[in-house]
């Protein structure tokens, strides 16, 4: 059984990513209170050390039992087969593990959560040994879909899923750089993360195993809605961005919803802001979001035809709410949900 937020310890394997310091970072800004947090990562980044609290955390090699004695275990050190094979050292009652890789999104036996969309399945966390973290471009539009899937049954979903370098970690970010740092200086472009130049260009049909790539967004979306049957088609596009992730999503459904009361529904939606002024001259951009929490919904455009449909546009940073905060969210939860049923 975990114990108190009190006496809560975690920790994250992973540590030395993007993800893992932005993890440690929100954890720190929303006062998360942990007894203990430990820090693991590839050899190569050991030593290194991650501030918490007006503490320095040394970060540890990974190694068997990291999660030891630990209350959360959170795995996002990427879908290499060397730390997968630790997580399976772990598993006991005692320990919680929330992985974000697709090693765990895609095993139907370990649920996903989006805490504004299915936190329900947390009650029941007694009996979880395993949550997963879905990726960005699931959250972000099960976000998007799940108030109006409350109010009226979706027939279809076309989504374009526009994300930037970061989906790919600090690689991603060095490789982008790189680039550009060449095409000012004339120089020729080289490229080991992507399959071409990513610099000044975009790229879609990215490699099968792409973070993120489009068949696992529909999957998941469908997952987190309870939707199975619901026809799902993404188109999956990498921008030349470091951070903030996109979405266009053309919705149909299967009876009319006037445009008041989907306005109303996101106005009321936690974790989303909707600009509700079609004439506005700014219309929320990928970089408005970044280093924010909420989901930026433009005006909405919606058609009642024989098939009533809906156009909207989103924005998110990937690495917040697209990650690092839905891990926090999920822990936060899983705090409230153990504490009500100890009362």
């Amino acid at each position: 059984m975990m114990t108190s937020s009190q006496n809560l310890r975690m920790a994250i394997l992973g540590a030395a990513s993007l993800l893992g310091k932005e993890i440690v970072r929100i954890a720190q800004e929303r006062e998360l209170d942990l007894s203990q947090l430990r820090l693991f990562s590839h050899p190569n980044h050991s030593g290194e050390r991650v501030e918490f609290c007006d503490e320095e955390i040394k970060i540890e090699p990974m190694r068997e039992n990291w999660s030891a004695g630990m209350d959360l275990a959170v795995h996002v050190a990427g879908d290499d087969a060397e730390s997968h094979e630790l997580d399976s050292q772990i598993l006991n009652p005692d320990c919680v593990l929330i992985g974000s890789t697709s090693v765990y999104r895609e095993n139907p036996d370990f649920p996903l959560v989006v805490p504004e969309i299915n936190a329900d399945v947390l009650q029941h966390s007694d009996k979880l040994g395993i949550i997963a973290n879905p990726c960005p471009g699931s959250i972000q539009l099960a976000m998007v879909l799940g108030p109006l899937a409350q109010a009226v049954r979706i027939r279809k979903v076309c989504t374009s899923n526009l994300k930037p370098v970061s989906e790919y970690g600090q690689a991603g970010i060095k490789e982008l750089e790189k680039q550009c740092l060449s095409v000012f200086n004339l120089r020729p472009i080289d490229h080991r993360i992507f399959p071409t130049q990513i610099a000044f260009n975009c790229l879609s049909g990215l490699h099968p195993t792409a973070v993120g790539r489009a068949d696992l967004i529909a999957a998941q979306t469908k997952r987190l809605l309870g939707r199975l049957d619901m026809d799902v088609n993404v188109t999956d596009v990498l921008l030349p961005m470091f951070f903030g992730q996109s979405q266009i999503v053309h919705i149909e459904f299967d009876q009319p919803i006037e445009e008041p009361r989907i306005t109303h529904l996101f106005r009321d939606a936690d974790g989303i802001e909707i600009t509700e002024d079609m004439d506005s001259k700014h219309h929320p951009a990928p970089l408005d979001a970044v280093g924010g929490d909420q989901i930026l919904l433009g005006p909405v455009r919606s058609e009642i035809n024989e098939t009533p449909r809906l156009t909207l546009w989103s924005v998110m940073d990937n690495l917040r709410k697209g990650a690092a905060l839905n891990i926090i969210q999920i822990v936060e939860q899983l705090f409230n949900t153990r504490q009500q049923k100890s009362i």
